[in-house]
């Protein structure tokens, strides 16, 4: 799993835009991280090394030979000295503490952000099909928080795992020069103690799966929770859902008691070893104090050690649980970044001189991955600032018809031509950035000023006369003054504070701003009140009559498509009307019985 792991992480790291610019940075910070690390880690089993000295002295009474064949000093200047010694040894170790935290930090911030940066870059690149299958509590899950635990991985690979390997090898290296026995013993645990984590891995693996993909589904029910805060108040169902996450997390709690016991019984083996390997470091300790009275010093520096070395294993032991929970997540993480779009830029885009707005669906068809069939040999021109209007039953096509004209999705058969050329041919981004603005029909709204709401869609900021301008167009500088800061103003998380058709008009400004060449209104006014819906309207008819670009229009209402050039009626995926208002009412077809529903006061 390690090396396939690997092999998909350096693939993500060859295709990825942030990672791999990053890389050259990083690389350099890493070393030096790393240097640091090593010294300190050598600095730090250094610094027990005078106890040694300190203990054979006070027991023996006596300098050693190597001390006084240099230094005429006596036992009590040999003993201070050694205690300065020691404070010298521990002040050298806070700087370089200091200078490996330095190091480590610059490292580890620089490479979370740099996870995250890229993370998000995906999510935005993924196609709408990938989206719609990924509730926004899913997608919490794999981006945000799979991205802090590999994030957290890495970091504990480096600054935990490495410096605990480390004491672990040092340390038991160090032990063979205070007697074969000691150094067989911490070679013997060290070897032991690996081998039971990995045949424990097997049966710890399903416990640690199981619980993630519950504790999954409880995060996502919250996220819901979160996100739906508004409509389960207007039902007054508060009761209702808070009983209902209480007993989901209850259930939770009841399978994690059972399977914490049993995922202990695997976690206790290696601490049981460890206290069997302590118990033998005592016993060698005493066999040899026994024989070797003044090993007094080397005795007590090993235990010293080895307690170091013990220590160190539980640290490991908590590494290792947490490398397979980091792995599955780098490896849910791996799977995102290496989704590859369904709707992608072409290899060779292609980019006319001049767009005009001429549109032509030739034999379109699209089928959902469930195998719907959404749209069905669609054949439609429009030539550059028509006005085409849609109209038809919930589910007969015609936003998904649209949504193939965003290039959201591809049509399984058939091809969209812009001013002639294949839309899948032509630049993905410069058709979006430049030719293509959308009203959806529950615009969303950035938590930002209205000016750069409305402005937000360029690529540049704008300057106060364009935004205003745009606003003038779409009815919305009439509201838009009355405001505390005008165009100042906060308007809140998607446009809180403002009402339904004051964000339309908002979102429309938004869309007019870019002067695209091609407008889809999607059911604009179908959410709103007579006197929201006439405000918006009148936004609509104004871009009707200036005939600036050619618009699609998804109508709810007939007010909205009177002034249309055509008008198409679609049922169950197809067209099977077009015409204008007039052309249609004398047909007396299914346009005319949609329009005696509205007329009687049922509106489609």
């Amino acid at each position: 799993m390690i090396g396939r792991l690997k092999q998909r992480s350096l693939k993500v790291f060859e295709e990825s835009r942030f990672l791999k610019s990053g890389l050259k940075e990083l690389r350099p910070m890493a070393k030096r991280a790393i240097f640091w690390l090593v010294v300190c880690e050598l600095a730090l089993v250094s610094q027990v090394y005078p106890t040694k000295y300190l203990v054979d002295g006070l027991v023996s009474r006596k300098v050693p030979g190597f001390i006084s064949s240099y230094l005429d000093v006596t036992l009590n200047t040999y003993l201070f000295g050694l205690a300065f010694a020691v404070l010298a040894v521990y002040l050298l170790g806070v700087y370089l503490h200091k200078r490996r935290s330095i190091a480590q930090n610059d490292f580890e911030t620089k490479l979370s952000m740099l996870i995250w940066a890229e993370a998000h870059s995906k999510e935005l690149q993924l196609s709408t099909d990938w989206h719609l299958t990924h509730g926004t509590g899913e997608k919490e899950s794999i981006i945000g928080k799979n991205t802090n635990k590999v994030s957290n991985l890495i970091e504990s690979a480096l600054w935990m795992a490495t410096p605990i390997c480390l004491r672990i090898l040092v340390t038991s290296s160090v032990m063979f020069f205070f007697g074969w026995w000691y150094g067989l013993l911490a070679v013997g645990t060290l070897v032991i103690y690996v081998t039971i984590l990995a045949l424990s891995e097997p049966y710890i693996r399903p416990m640690r799966e199981e619980y993630h993909h519950q504790k999954r589904e409880l995060e996502q029910f919250g996220s819901e929770l979160t996100q739906n805060w508004r409509s389960i108040r207007c039902f007054g169902l508060e009761e209702w859902f808070s009983q209902r996450n209480y007993d989901k997390l209850m259930a939770f709690w009841r399978r994690e008691r059972i399977r914490h016991a049993e995922w202990r019984r695997f976690i206790d083996i290696p601490d049981f070893m460890l206290a069997g390997s302590r118990f033998c470091i005592y016993i060698v300790a005493i066999l040899q104090g026994l024989s070797n009275p003044n090993a007094v010093g080397s005795i007590v520096l090993a235990i010293l050690l080895m307690e170091r070395v013990y220590s160190n294993y539980y640290r490991l032991g908590d590494f290792m649980r947490q490398l397979h929970e980091g792995m599955e997540a780098l490896h849910e993480l791996t799977d995102v970044f290496l989704t590859v779009p369904t709707v992608r830029q072409a290899p060779s885009p292609i980019w006319p001189e001049n767009i005009r707005g001429r549109v032509e669906f030739r034999n379109v068809c699209f089928s959902y991955e469930n195998g719907t069939q959404a749209v069905e040999e669609v054949n439609l021109t429009v030539e550059p600032n028509q006005i085409i209007a849609f109209i038809g039953r919930t589910g007969s096509g015609k936003t998904t018809l649209l949504s193939l004209l965003q290039r959201e999705h591809d049509p399984t058969k058939g091809q969209i031509l812009i001013d002639g050329v294949d839309l899948a041919l032509l630049d993905f981004q410069r058709y979006r950035q430049e030719v293509m603005s959308v009203v959806q029909q529950h615009s969303i709204l950035f938590d930002e000023t209205v000016a750069r709401n409305i402005s937000i869609t360029t690529k540049f900021e704008a300057d106060h006369s364009t935004v205003v301008e745009a606003a003038r167009q779409a009815y919305a500088e009439e509201f838009v003054l009355r405001m505390p800061q005008g165009y100042e103003t906060m308007i809140g998380e998607n446009g809180i504070r403002l009402s339904g058709g004051q964000r339309q008009r908002l979102a429309i400004a938004r869309a007019l701003i870019r002067k695209p060449k091609i407008l889809i209104l999607d059911e604009p006014t179908s959410s709103l009140d007579p006197d929201s819906q006439k405000q918006v309207q009148a936004a609509i008819d104004q871009l009707i009559a200036r005939r600036e670009c050619t618009i699609f229009v998804i109508a709810h209402r007939f007010s909205t498509i009177l002034n249309a050039d055509k008008v198409v009626v679609m049922e169950n995926g197809r067209i099977v009307e077009v015409g204008t208002h007039e052309e249609l009412t004398r047909l007396n077809g299914m346009y005319q019985h949609f329009r005696n529903l509205e007329m009687g006061g049922a509106l489609v």
